[in-house]
């Protein structure tokens, strides 16, 4: 019994080595990290980015981040060890606040490996911050009341964002005072974050309108972080015949805005003059106005591309296919046009006359192919125009005449496939070499003094009835 009473005793004194043992093995959490782990983190709106230190072990600890709210992800993770190998470092980064109302929880869990979990909560801070239920708004010309509902986690107010009209010295800052109501006004949240503004809209009777409102911050000028939103006003009622001066100024309305969306008002238009300066986009939006309403004239000679030497000769184009379609019967392009591209005027089958600006250097492929009522292409005497390409005037109809300066050396050997017209007026002193030719029955070629005889043995051109020389 004694003997056994010792053997007992052993075991004991033993088991209690063992554990005091691992127990010493086992270092404890430093102060900081408790202490974050049991108040949590509460970060800012700009984020952060932070280090936790937990004992060092050989296998390391199993993290995740468990969102609480639904939201995308917001933390990042990164393991590290110090260099002595006494901790175990995770590096902890959370995002900017997003556009989120309100605060934003996560929970950040650490698994040892002996068994332990750690489980850090964090909190973010969201940004004060306004948010409309639209980005724009658009009243009739009649004007009238308008609502918007706007999110916010705080006090606001609204101010017109500053466009300027002019430039250099004569610039300025555009004032709105079409639009009355709650501009300027502080404006506080319901306690579920809810808010709405009134205004006024006055009734138009010019062009379309646009201004843009900001949140700032009451008592300040400084933004909230927040979406600006646009109040849009429709133009008057068009007439049958309307002319627009493209304004001069840094920040003008898009064309968009300025003739407005409502589609009973624009097919009113019937023939549209343009003037002023003129950019690709602006050609873009006329060249879908005399494609997609009831428009029959539209005459952009009175504007001009951007003429600075800042300004590339490949931006003053009319597009591959820009009118294709058209039902136009007059179109006038810009007076500093460079390029006409393939296909810009294909298939415009009320088209009746064009006239090639004097800048025009570049006619492309089938530009004005299968335009059945064209009667007359005007190309100016002056002409720059040096390249023509393939069918370039296969019409499908018979023109009154058409003049080719001698300044085109890069003539297709096709352009002129499909070609009918009743005088051809060439500047050419030598008859350029075609693989096919054009109609020359009914038709009368007109070229420089002393050339008759060149063209009378030059294959296609001889074919045509009469070949004179020009008076």
């Amino acid at each position: 019994m004694k003997h056994s009473y010792y053997i007992f005793t052993s075991l004991i004194l033993v088991f209690l080595f063992l554990s005091c043992s691992e127990n010493k093995g086992e270092p404890s959490l430093d102060a900081i990290t408790q202490q974050i782990i049991d108040n949590g983190m509460s970060v800012s709106e700009n984020g952060c980015d932070t280090a936790i230190a937990f004992p060092y072990t050989s296998n390391g600890y199993q993290t995740r981040i468990e969102y609480q709210d639904g939201s995308s992800k917001w933390c990042t993770l990164k393991d590290s060890i110090t260099p002595d190998k006494k901790s175990s470092i995770i590096n902890l980064k959370v995002l900017p606040s997003d556009t989120n109302l309100f605060e934003r929880k996560a929970i950040l869990v650490v698994e040892a490996t002996n068994g332990n979990v750690y489980n850090i909560k964090i909190s973010q801070k969201p940004y004060r911050s306004a948010y409309p239920e639209k980005i724009s708004y658009t009243m009739s010309a009649s004007g009238g009341d308008l609502t918007v509902k706007v999110k916010a986690n705080c006090s606001f107010n609204t101010a017109f964002v500053w466009r300027i009209d002019g430039y250099g010295n004569s610039a300025h800052i555009r004032h709105v005072d079409w639009i009355h109501g709650d501009v300027g006004k502080d404006i506080e949240p319901s306690a579920n974050g809810e808010a709405t503004l009134h205004f006024r809209v006055d009734l138009n009777t010019g062009w379309g309108r646009s201004a843009t409102l900001l949140f700032r911050h009451v008592g300040s000028d400084q933004r909230i972080k927040s979406r600006d939103f646009e109040i849009r006003q429709e133009p008057r009622t068009f007439q049958a015949n309307e002319e627009y001066n493209i304004p001069v100024m840094t920040d003008r309305d898009p064309l968009n805005v300025v003739f407005g969306q409502e589609n009973e008002n624009l097919n009113r238009i019937k023939n549209l003059s343009i003037n002023g300066l003129i950019d690709m986009g602006d050609m873009s939006y006329f060249a879908n106005f005399a494609k997609n309403y009831s428009l029959q004239t539209i005459d952009l000679s009175n504007t001009h591309f951007d003429r600075s030497s800042r300004f590339d000769d490949k931006e003053k184009t009319v597009s591959e296919r820009m009118f294709f379609g058209s039902l136009c019967s007059n179109i006038a392009i810009p007076s500093n046009t460079v390029y006409i591209r393939k296909e810009a005027f294909a298939k415009c089958s009320r088209l009746s006359h064009f006239t090639i600006p004097q800048t025009v250097r570049y006619i492309g492929d089938r530009a004005f192919a299968i335009c059945d009522n064209l009667r007359d292409i005007t190309i100016m005497h002056d002409s720059k125009l040096t390249s023509i390409g393939d069918e370039a005037f296969n019409t499908g109809s018979v023109l009154n005449q058409l003049f080719i300066p001698s300044t085109v050396h890069n003539l297709s050997a096709k352009a002129l496939v499909g070609l009918h017209t009743k005088e051809l007026h060439v500047g050419w002193t030598t008859p350029p070499a075609l693989s096919k030719g054009f109609t020359s029955k009914g038709c009368t070629l007109y070229v420089p003094k002393g050339c008759v005889e060149k063209y009378k043995s030059a294959n296609f051109w001889k074919d045509c009835d009469q070949i004179l020389e020009e008076p």
